[in-house]
C-alpha cells in the first residue's frame, strides 16, 4: 500500500501569474502540489497546471483562509506546508522544516524570511500580544515563538485539523496570528532560522490603487474580528479618525496611494464603529495624538 506523501504544499493564487511559476519551480518535481485559485482574471490556475500542481478553481474569490482550508482537505499527508505564490522555498528546504515539525510535540514549524534584498523579515509574537519596545533579534538558532508566518508555514496535519484549520470568517490578513494562537495549544510552533524562504512582500497580486484600497480594508475588518474573538480591546472610532484625518491629508497633498490606503482603512473601521453606535466625531477634550497601545 502506497504510503501518503510526508509533506503537502498549498498555496493560494489570486492573480498571481507574473509569481506562481517561479514558485512552483522552487519547489521541485517531487512534492505534491495544490494550488486554489481565487477566481484569478489572469493565467495563474493555467500555469500551475501546466506546471503539474493540482489546481482546484473557486468560482469567487473566498478569502485567504478559507481558500487554505480547501487546499488542505483537498490532500492528504503527514504535515502541510502553506506557502504564498510570492515565496520561493527549495525542496530540500521543505524537507528539512518537515524535520523540524517531525519532533514530538511540534505543531508547527517556520523558515528564516528573507526579502530579495537579504534582509531578514522577523516576529516572534501574535498580534495579539502587545509588541515588544524593542523588536526581537532574529535567533541564530531553533526557538519556540509564538508567531510563524503564514508566508511559510508548515503544520503537522494532526495539530492543524484538532487546532480547526484557518478561520473561514477572516478574508485576509491575521489569519496566521489567529491559528499560530490555537495551534499552540496543540504542540510548540519551532522558528528555524537554518530553513530559508526567500519572499518578495506584496508580489502575490498586482498592486494598484484599488488593490490597496481593498487590502487595507480587509487588514482593518481582520483587526477588528480578531481583536473581538479574542477580547482585546480596540476603539473603532479612534482607529476610523487618526485613518480618515491621514486619507485627508493625503487627498489635500495628492498622495493617491495613502489615500487609498488610509481610505480603505477608514471605511472599515467606520462601518465597526457605526455599528457598535460609537461616536465617529473627535469627543471634546480629546487628543488627535493619541498613541495608546493596543495588543492587534
Amino acid at each position: 500500500m502506497n504510503q501518503p506523501p510526508t509533506v503537502a504544499v498549498v498555496i493560494v493564487a489570486y492573480n498571481s501569474a507574473a509569481v506562481i511559476n517561479a514558485c512552483l519551480a522552487s519547489l521541485g518535481t517531487r512534492l505534491p502540489i495544490v494550488v486554489v485559485d481565487n477566481a484569478s482574471a489572469d493565467a495563474s490556475a493555467r500555469i500551475a497546471k501546466d506546471a503539474g500542481a493540482t489546481v482546484i478553481r473557486n468560482a469567487s474569490n473566498l478569502g485567504f483562509a478559507r481558500a487554505c482550508n480547501i487546499g488542505a482537505a483537498a490532500s492528504a499527508s503527514k504535515h502541510i506546508l502553506f506557502l504564498n505564490p510570492d515565496a520561493l522555498m527549495t525542496e530540500d528546504a521543505v524537507a528539512r522544516l518537515a524535520g523540524v515539525a517531525d519532533a514530538p510535540g511540534v505543531a508547527a514549524a517556520g523558515p528564516r524570511l528573507t526579502e530579495p534584498d537579504g534582509a531578514c523579515r522577523f516576529r516572534a509574537h501574535t498580534a495579539m500580544q502587545p509588541a515588544p519596545r524593542v523588536p526581537a533579534a532574529p535567533p541564530e538558532g531553533r526557538v519556540c515563538v509564538s508567531f510563524l508566518s503564514g508566508a511559510a508555514l508548515l503544520c503537522r496535519r494532526a495539530a492543524f485539523e484538532a487546532a480547526g484549520g484557518f478561520d473561514d470568517n477572516i478574508f485576509l490578513y491575521y489569519e496566521d496570528d489567529d491559528l499560530c494562537r490555537r495551534l499552540s495549544a496543540h504542540g510548540s510552533l519551532i522558528y528555524a532560522p537554518d530553513v530559508t524562504a526567500r519572499h518578495s512582500v506584496g508580489a502575490s497580486s498586482p498592486r494598484s490603487l484599488r488593490a490597496d484600497y481593498a487590502r487595507h480594508y480587509h487588514r482593518a475588518v481582520s483587526r477588528v474580528y480578531v481583536s473581538r474573538k479574542y477580547g482585546v480591546e480596540l476603539d473603532a472610532a479612534a482607529h476610523f479618525r487618526r485613518a480618515g484625518l491621514r486619507a485627508l491629508r493625503a487627498a489635500l497633498t495628492g498622495d493617491l496611494k495613502r489615500l487609498a490606503r488610509n481610505g480603505g482603512s477608514a471605511h472599515a473601521y467606520a462601518a465597526r464603529a457605526l455599528a457598535e453606535r460609537r461616536i465617529l466625531a473627535f469627543p471634546e477634550g480629546a487628543s488627535r495624538g493619541d498613541k495608546r497601545r493596543e495588543a492587534v
